[in-house]
């Protein structure tokens, strides 16, 4: 069942009330900012951690590739 805007006045739905405060200790609404803010520095240090990692397996695994081919090659010419 959806809600009917026309049951509105001017069919526009309004919040009309104020929330309370979740929290209502201002030292832990500061605490939980500064955890917030340390936990988002740490997952962009990862991040960046993980994309440079990448980066350099993804150029050794290059590296590897080609001497898997190179040693196909070597193998299979020496039968042919």
């Amino acid at each position: 069942m959806s809600i009917q805007p026309d049951s509105f006045p001017g069919a526009v739905p309004e919040i009309t009330l104020t929330l309370p405060p979740q929290i209502t200790d201002a030292e832990v609404a500061d605490s939980l900012k500064d955890s917030a803010d340390t936990g988002g520095q740490i997952l962009n240090i990862l991040s960046s951690g993980n994309v440079i990692l990448s980066l350099v397996l993804g150029g050794s695994m290059e590296h590897l590739w080609g001497m898997i081919r190179a040693m196909q090659l070597i193998i299979l010419s020496a039968l042919v």
